[in-house]
């Protein structure tokens, strides 16, 4: 029983542990830029989205992204790009979103629209809520060849309409960087052997 209850008190220690240390980076900038008719112009909030109307007017919305990673270690497990996304038109074909990954400089500008080539690292499917995209291997490429910034760049061709940050009532993007996982062992198992001696002078005083 006493096993038990130890070792539930372990996993309990250890997930408070991970949860306190996950790093979230706040984007060291973060923008639109609207291609219209081949005019470029930098937008203080974060579309994507593709539209045509037959000889009228053509625009092309992309976000981009750009973090400072200048501080993180080469050995971080696990990492995320993670925001919220608004959807203005859910109806069926769902859209798709690409997400490009470039060396920025920390500063979004229009030279950043094309950013990143043409081929995307992933996509996904540009539903409503929460979205999560594992960038853990780009950010060890980045953080192994010393680079400063991990910048990225969101754009679609299908006409759905997508909305991020505080526009549509969304927080901002942000990197999320898990700790390496025996370091918050270690720590989950500090914090157990803290436990327990507190609770040793505790009896000892009662007694």
């Amino acid at each position: 029983m006493r096993k038990t209850i130890t070792l539930i008190v372990i996993i309990l220690l250890t997930t408070s542990v991970i949860n306190a240390a996950i790093i979230t980076v706040d984007p060291s900038d973060a923008k639109g830029i609207r291609n219209d008719n081949g005019e470029l112009l930098l937008l203080d909030f974060l579309p994507v989205q593709y539209g045509e109307i037959p000889g009228e007017w053509l625009f092309d919305d992309r976000t981009i992204l750009e973090f400072n990673i200048g501080g993180l270690s080469e050995t971080i497990p696990f990492a995320s790009l993670d925001f919220g996304l608004d959807n203005f038109d859910p109806d069926p074909p769902d859209g798709i979103i690409d997400v490009y990954n470039f060396t920025g400089d920390g500063i979004v500008t229009l030279d950043d629209f094309d950013a990143g080539g043409n081929v995307p690292f992933t996509s996904f499917i540009g539903l409503d809520g929460d979205i999560s995209i594992d960038v853990t291997s780009i950010l060890h490429d980045a953080l192994n060849i010393g680079d400063q910034f991990l910048s990225f760049r969101l754009s679609t061709i299908t006409g759905d309409r997508y909305m991020m940050g505080s526009i549509v009532g969304q927080p901002m993007p942000v990197l999320t960087i898990v700790p390496e996982p025996t370091t918050v062992f270690l720590l989950g198992l500090g914090c157990l052997a803290l436990r327990s001696r507190m609770s040793t002078r505790s009896i000892t005083r009662r007694r």
